[in-house]
């Protein structure tokens, strides 16, 4: 839970504290998008997901993760 951090998180210094969210479409519809926030760096990344279940949103934190770790820096 957010109100357990630690201090050292919110002290926003070490890069690779990811926050993540799942953000849902209208009622009826069936999109969905994951959202990461690296809190140091302020890096936003979005995936949309083909459903909103825990295998799906593993899936992408690993991929959108990878993603970041391979770019130049």
């Amino acid at each position: 839970m957010i109100d357990t951090r630690p201090e050292a998180i919110e002290l926003r210094q070490e890069p690779g504290d990811w926050e993540g969210d799942t953000v849902i479409g209208a009622a009826g519809e069936r999109h969905c998008l994951l959202t990461l926030v690296d809190r140091s760096w302020g890096l936003s990344l979005v995936e949309e997901l083909p459903h909103r279940t825990a295998t799906a949103v593993n899936r992408a934190v690993l991929k959108l993760i990878r993603v970041v770790h391979r770019a130049p820096s």
